[in-house]
């Protein structure tokens, strides 16, 4: 292993084309090679797997097999990472910039176990900032997203994804991190840029229902009846708004949000 690697990025893939040469592209261009790349596909059959025959050059390590889904996929790549860090970018997602991993690597010598910044999320052309949050005893989902945060790969490889959930195992294997006491940092410097739309989104009763089942098996329901509560109230009238708008007038409602959250954060910020 290069002394120089301090981290593995780690994709993950299954019919993703397009999407999966805009994320290599984005890990191709760092200006600081500090990490090695590790691609696990779920024997794609839209072309990604030539794609990752293209591009062998700069992939480090791949894993091309059928999984059970995206944690069993995700925990395949953490088993062959040999670097101190990880983190897992999904097709489709991309660093904040191409000087990512250099702004990271001074950050990765740190006495921490998690890193984490708040999040660019890609809308059809528009862009938006999402706050992420330290974890707490208030916590009710996971408060940043998990393709903005650097973890150390023996604290993901010791335990791993759990295979009992379909979409919010990132939070559950984050809370146990929480729980044990680990040190968590965020970072000013953005990590990553995700696009909307993927099965979270679309799935957000299945995602809280999750959220309830994690609270509940690491004993931390307790803290949180309150602010699931709150969850689900919002998720609720927001799906039944959602019912009687055109999906243009949903997409500038979002605009404005965030145009106005944004504005606020920044004026707390100065």
């Amino acid at each position: 292993m290069d002394k120089n690697i301090q981290l593995s990025i780690i994709v993950v893939s299954l019919n993703t084309k397009d999407k999966f040469e805009k994320t290599i592209s984005s890990i191709k261009n760092q200006s600081l090679k500090n990490y090695e790349l590790i691609v696990v596909d779920g024997k794609s059959s839209d072309g990604t797997i030539e794609l990752i025959e293209k591009y062998k050059n700069i992939i480090d390590k791949k894993i091309i097999e059928i999984d059970t889904g995206i944690y069993d996929a995700m925990n395949k790549g953490i088993n062959i990472s040999s670097a101190k860090w990880c983190i897992f970018l999904n097709s489709g997602d991309v660093f904040y910039d191409n000087f990512t991993t250099e702004k990271l690597s001074d950050v990765l010598k740190q006495d921490v176990d998690v890193i984490f910044s708040d999040t660019i999320i890609q809308n059809n052309g528009f862009e938006y900032k999402t706050i992420s949050n330290y974890f707490s005893h208030r916590v009710s989902k996971i408060p940043f997203c998990h393709q903005s945060s650097v973890v150390k790969t023996e604290l993901i490889r010791s335990s791993g994804f759990s295979l009992n959930y379909k979409l919010s195992s990132d939070f559950d294997l984050f809370l146990k991190i929480f729980i044990s006491r680990k040190k968590f940092i965020k970072i000013k410097n953005l990590i990553s840029k995700v696009d909307s739309g993927g099965i979270s989104d679309k799935s957000r009763f299945l995602v809280f229902c999750e959220n309830y089942r994690v609270l509940k098996n690491n004993q931390f329901l307790k803290f949180n009846v309150f602010f699931l509560l709150l969850d689900f109230l919002y998720l609720a009238i927001s799906s039944l708004i959602k019912l009687f708008i055109t999906k243009k007038l949903k997409y500038h409602i979002l605009k404005a949000k965030h145009l106005f959250l944004n504005k606020i954060n920044n004026n707390q910020v100065s």
